[in-house]
């Protein structure tokens, strides 16, 4: 989902290679340009004073881009350019239809913000699991390739019969790589063949394809029906009415998503259908959306319950995320002593029984 990589960007004679502009690099200009804006800075004004404390290199791509805007470019042409985060170039393109450039800015650093430190923490959470991890498998290879072929080398000389815990171990050792390949082989394929498939449909029907996987799923519906109503409330808000709000989503061109579904919801509002209705009815939208938007639409105040919505909806993204975070590392740990235990004892079982053959 990321746009932030280096890309060319050609304009009339000229071309520009845009460099990286790293998440959180990204979250602090926009913060303090939020912040600038907010203290009554005109846009120009915030930039040309920001470009100062940047380093000189990026301070060249910024100053082209200043003068660009003073040649007639937009603000959000200048993010495009300099290859911003989608999520980002997507609230600037609805700050330019609601008019609210600040609060643009703070909400798509913070969202920005969000990603970064559940990134940060998620490196952390699957750092030493993945040691673990590989260090197990690294002695389990030892084990194979040494370790067994020994055991049986020294059972069958001195007649022992092996033990059942390492005949175990050992028919796992002697099929565990050929059914890891298979696996790997299989999923490789499906996931191919299934990556293909959703590229052939429309962005609705893939949405819909995403949504079943588990919990990956929740975290598409929180995600969709928390931007969805974010942007409709701040377009509510700036004078446009819910049709002509949806005809702001049909023209943008970031989340194509949004665009084919604000298409199907005006068909469905000219035929009488309310939006409460219809949202109501797409199992991608949380049903808490539908709700907000009736109510909202009863007490004639839409624009502030979707944006409570949008909040409230965040926050339970955020912490449903903690709370899984929480339980990866404890239970990664937990497999791996498993394992690690169970390769003991199947080590030292069979040192016992030859000692006791002596």
């Amino acid at each position: 989902m990321d746009i932030y990589l280096s890309k060319v960007w050609k304009g009339g004679n000229m071309s520009y290679r845009t460099m990286k502009w790293k998440m959180p690099e990204q979250v602090k200009l926009l913060k303090q340009l939020s912040t600038m804006l907010g203290r009554g800075y005109p846009l120009l004004e915030a930039l040309i004073t920001l470009k100062l404390y940047l380093p000189h290199s990026k301070q060249i791509l910024l100053a082209e881009r200043i003068e660009e805007m003073k040649n007639g470019g937009t603000f959000h042409e200048i993010l495009v350019k300099l290859a911003f985060h989608r999520d980002v170039l997507g609230y600037l393109y609805f700050a330019e239809r609601h008019g609210d450039l600040s609060f643009a800015l703070k909400e798509a650093s913070q969202l920005l913000e969000t990603k970064v430190s559940n990134n940060s923490r998620m490196m952390k959470v699957l750092q030493y699991p993945l040691i673990l991890i590989g260090t197990t498998i690294g002695l389990f290879l030892l084990i194979h390739l040494f370790l067994l072929p020994q055991f049986s080398t020294v059972f069958e000389t001195m007649d022992i019969e092996n033990n059942y815990l390492l005949s175990i171990i050992m028919t796992i050792s002697k099929w565990l790589p050929r059914i890891c390949t298979f696996l790997f082989v299989s999923l490789l394929t499906m996931g191919i063949t299934l990556y293909i498939k959703i590229q052939r449909v429309s962005a609705i029907r893939r949405v819909a394809y995403l949504q079943k996987i588990p919990i990956y799923g929740r975290f598409i519906s929180k995600f969709y029906s928390q931007y969805f109503a974010m942007q409709l409330s701040q377009l509510l808000k700036g004078g446009l009415s819910v049709y002509e709000a949806l005809s702001v989503f049909e023209g943008q061109t970031y989340f194509t998503f949004f665009s084919e579904e604000a298409t199907q919801i005006k068909k469905e509002l000219r035929s009488g259908e309310t939006l409460a209705t219809i949202i109501g009815s797409r199992s991608y939208f949380e049903s808490e959306l539908a709700k907000s938007i009736a109510f909202g639409s009863i007490n004639g105040e839409l624009s502030r319950e979707l944006y409570h919505y949008s909040k409230l909806s965040a926050e339970a993204v955020e912490d449903d995320l903690n709370r899984k975070m929480a339980a990866i590392q404890p239970t990664i740990f937990l497999f791996v002593g498993v394992i690690i235990l169970v390769l003991y004892v199947a080590i030292m079982q069979p040192v016992f029984q030859m000692l006791n053959e002596l």
